[in-house]
């Protein structure tokens, strides 16, 4: 099933993938690629810090503003402007942290337009999924996976996310994206 969420606000678009987490068994993805795909193929990680993030698989999670923000993300945006940033999240007392480096922050606090794109959050049944030892939140599959649920989110979304919450900026580091 597939839903046009771009019209709706952010708590609105927050309350449903909140709904899908809690109520439906689901976890989600996050996603930028278009047209929306019909099936999520594993792909090799970059997330060294922890051996269930350095691996081909289709990743998923339980924190819909972190999944949201990789839904909305133009990284082809980003490489085309940085050498090296960094994009992530932390959990804290109940609320998501987004953590970027300065250059990416300086885009935010410009309002720059190019930062976001429209993108796609999916929901994926939890059963075929394994929750990383390292972080509850997130969890992986080394297989293909078929949506239960494709929602299209808006590009706005992002620099609201990012405006709006709580951001600490990291420091820069080699060529990491």
């Amino acid at each position: 099933m597939d839903d046009d969420l771009t019209a709706a606000d952010a708590e609105h678009i927050l309350a449903i993938c909140r709904a899908l987490v809690d109520c439906a068994g689901c976890v989600l993805h996050g996603s930028p690629v278009k047209p929306a795909l019909c099936r999520l193929e594993p792909r090799q990680a970059n997330d060294a810090a922890k051996p269930s993030g350095n691996q081909c698989a289709v990743y998923a999670g339980v924190v819909p503003e972190a999944v949201l923000m990789h839904a909305v993300i133009d990284r082809a945006y980003l490489s085309s402007r940085f050498a090296s940033y960094r994009l992530g999240y932390r959990f804290e007392g109940g609320r998501c942290v987004f953590r970027v480096t300065g250059n990416v922050l300086d885009l935010v606090r410009q309002s720059d337009s190019r930062l976001c794109t429209n993108g796609f959050v999916y929901a994926l049944d939890r059963a075929f999924f394994q929750q990383s030892l390292e972080c509850a939140a997130e969890f992986f599959s080394l297989r293909p996976v078929v949506p239960l649920r494709r929602l299209k989110v808006p590009a706005g979304l992002g620099l609201q996310l990012l405006s709006e919450g709580a951001v600490e900026t990291l420091a820069p580091c080699g060529h990491v994206r």
